[in-house]
């Protein structure tokens, strides 16, 4: 046998380290993008009376823009409901 052989031998036969990578450090939290806004994107105060944070997520929403969506939304659905009822003919009674 020659010197090269032997040491490929003893080499595979070595139990090996466990060796294990290091994780790296866990990043600082950033903020979350709305978080530093003081104002909704139509400039309404994102304070006070005008803030309305959500029960489920805690997002926060400007109440006048959250009003004006709703008064939007009921009348789009009024429209809708108002142009699909069936037409109705008034008769006499009795005839």
């Amino acid at each position: 046998m020659t010197a090269r052989s032997t040491t490929a031998k003893t080499a595979a036969a070595a139990p090996r380290k466990a060796t294990r990578k290091k994780a790296a450090p866990a990043p600082a939290p950033q903020p979350q993008p709305g978080a530093l806004r003081t104002e909704c994107g139509k400039g309404h105060p994102l304070s006070g009376d005008n803030l309305y944070i959500l029960p489920s997520s805690g997002h926060r929403r400007c109440k006048i823009c959250r009003a004006e969506i709703r008064r939007a939304y009921r009348q789009s659905k009024r429209a809708t409901a108002a142009s699909t009822a069936p037409a109705t003919t008034s008769s006499p009674k009795g005839a």
